[in-house]
């Protein structure tokens, strides 16, 4: 298309309300639009914008004529299920700038001949921050809008997790080791996992594939991507998550290879140090639970196995002996259960990662050489239960 090329469209049975929403902020974005006539008397339109409930088929032969164009749905009833090619957009993604939206404004930017449309979108939704103003009333519902739908996703986000860690809890609740703090831990460390996930996501979608940080956010959070030179301990060590502006910071997704094969830790860091919660594995076991100072320490989910469903779950607590510096898993025992209980095992713990670079190595992404980490004790390992060697 054109570079001087109006956007075209079509549109049956949409609201006037969220046509207008719509519309304006397309022409906030920088596109002009165009309605053509519904009988593609001009040619096939860029956009078909439709209620949910019009009755909507492409014809086996038009489907070559209509590759290129952009089926979008805007209401706030919106249908459960859209094929391929086809969006549905509410009032709350219009005020909210969501993925669905974002999607969307990437097709209808190579529509338009406009390949920065989402940057574009994204700056004039930071200058409208919470003062979105679209036309009178239609702002009001639009900020009732998004709070609703922010309130359903987040619902859905603690429902979905409370099913998937629900079972699971259950099963740990019936075994020898179990304690409360053990379940503490577990059911804290899945919900850090998670939220280092939503978190590296983000800031992939923000950053793309350069190193460096956001700006921050009105609760003064940041995201960055970092990576750091390869050492002679660790290799393609790389950070996407929640950041201070200098180090990982909040919740993120840490990995890195070593002579051993690929480490991850998803979780909570503070100024560059692995601690609070978090998952941290590698190809022999997995460690869901507390850290601190970089290690695990504190109670937590000890796993040998490929898969988390079936892996052998060992409950317990990693404790560092004050006269060696040695760190220790033991497991604890289920004082609400009648049956004997399991003599206290005692199994090495696993040791720390790979040491991050020197101060004088600089990390891409950072302004300033600081490390990402602190070095941490040496403890005794045994090759079995080693998690980071």
């Amino acid at each position: 298309m054109d570079a001087n090329r109006h956007l075209t469209f079509v549109r049956r049975d949409v609201e006037r309300e969220i046509f207008a929403g719509f519309q304006n902020l397309l022409q906030r974005f920088g596109v002009a639009m165009k309605e053509v006539d519904i009988d593609f008397s001009q040619g096939a339109p860029d956009l078909i914008l439709l209620n949910a409930k019009t009755p909507f088929h492409v014809p086996s032969e038009m489907e070559a004529t209509l590759k290129d164009t952009q089926v979008v749905f805007l209401d706030d009833d919106p249908p459960e299920h859209v094929d391929d090619g086809c969006w549905a957009i509410t009032t709350a993604d219009l005020a909210g700038g969501t993925e669905n939206w974002r999607s969307l404004l990437q097709a209808i930017g190579r529509a338009a001949n406009i390949p920065t449309l989402r940057l574009k979108a994204r700056q004039v939704y930071d200058e409208m921050g919470s003062e979105i103003s679209l036309d009178g009333d239609l702002a009001v519902e639009l900020q009732q809008a998004t709070a609703e739908a922010d309130y359903k996703s987040n619902e859905r986000y603690t429902l979905n997790f409370v099913k998937q860690v629900g079972a699971e809890f259950a099963y740990l609740v019936g075994e020898e080791s179990y304690n409360d703090q053990n379940g503490y831990a577990y059911i804290a460390a899945s919900y850090a996992q998670r939220t280092a996930e939503a978190a590296a996501d983000y800031a992939r979608e923000q950053l793309g594939k350069s190193f460096s940080h956001s700006e921050p956010n009105y609760a003064g959070v940041r995201w960055g991507r970092i990576k750091w030179p390869d050492t002679k301990d660790a290799r393609n060590m790389l950070y996407e998550g929640e950041t201070n502006g200098v180090n990982p910071h909040g919740y993120g997704i840490l990995t890195l290879e070593d002579e051993g094969g690929e480490q991850t830790y998803l979780g909570q860091f503070h100024d560059g140090v692995r601690s609070g919660f978090g998952m941290g594995q590698d190809k022999f076991l997995v460690w869901l639970g507390a850290w601190r100072d970089d290690q695990p320490e504190g109670n937590g989910v000890l796993m040998q196995g490929a898969w988390r469903e079936a892996a052998v779950k060992l409950q317990g607590r990693v404790v560092t002996e004050q006269e060696t510096g040695e760190r220790k898993f033991f497991m604890t025992r289920n004082a609400k259960m009648s049956a004997r209980q399991s003599p206290r095992k005692k199994f090495a713990t696993p040791s720390k990662a790979p040491p991050p670079p020197k101060p004088s190595a600089k990390q891409e992404g950072s302004p300033t050489e600081k490390t990402v980490s602190k070095p941490a004790a040496e403890v005794k390992t045994t090759t079995e239960d080693e998690l980071f060697d």
